[in-house]
């Protein structure tokens, strides 16, 4: 049996070395039958997944920043792939990640409040490195706590999606496409 691969954006199949409509296995299909060829499974099942697989693709709509469909279509064009394709890989990553894992979720947020405490500047340490050496810890130790506090919070729903983005944009630039298209 043949591995077809079905091309959404174009709602061609690859079968037999080449990317085919419905149209084109239609044809094909008749062709054969009026030469009396009866050998058509292998075509009418290219048929019937591609029509499937067309049939319960679910059209999503997003609105996205200038910058970001910019680099979504840059990311395509690099690829040879649509925008859509990119968009479908992309998420096809984010979702199987693994988010059950609290230990990386843990970390993630760490690593963002870091970054987020160093964006801010650098306002907050020369603080308490001034409550300290004027003697006042126990201004230097509310300031480390609620550090603490800050790393040890929930992720913010945007700090993930922020590092989902960057690496989706990383992962489209560094992917390629199997076979070229018709």
């Amino acid at each position: 049996m043949e591995n077809f691969e079905v091309d959404l954006d174009t709602e061609c199949i690859w079968f037999a070395d080449a990317w085919h409509t419905r149209d084109e296995l239609a044809q094909e299909i008749r062709e054969k039958l009026e030469a009396g060829d009866y050998h058509i499974a292998q075509p009418s099942q290219a048929i019937e997944l591609l029509t499937q697989a067309v049939s319960q693709m679910k059209i999503l709509s997003v609105r996205v920043p200038p910058e970001m469909a910019e680099a979504l279509e840059a990311a395509g064009q690099e690829t040879g792939r649509t925008v859509n394709a990119v968009i479908r890989q992309l998420v096809d990553a984010w979702l199987s990640q693994d988010f059950d894992d609290e230990e990386a979720m843990e970390d993630e947020a760490a690593d963002d409040a870091s970054e987020e405490a160093a964006a801010e500047g650098d306002a907050s340490q020369d603080e308490a490195e001034a409550s300290s050496e004027e003697g006042d810890e126990e201004d230097a130790g509310e300031l480390a706590e609620e550090a603490a506090n800050a790393l040890e919070s929930e992720p913010t729903p945007a700090a993930p999606a922020e590092a989902a983005e960057e690496s989706w944009f990383s992962a489209a630039a560094s992917g390629g496409s199997k076979k070229k298209k018709k």
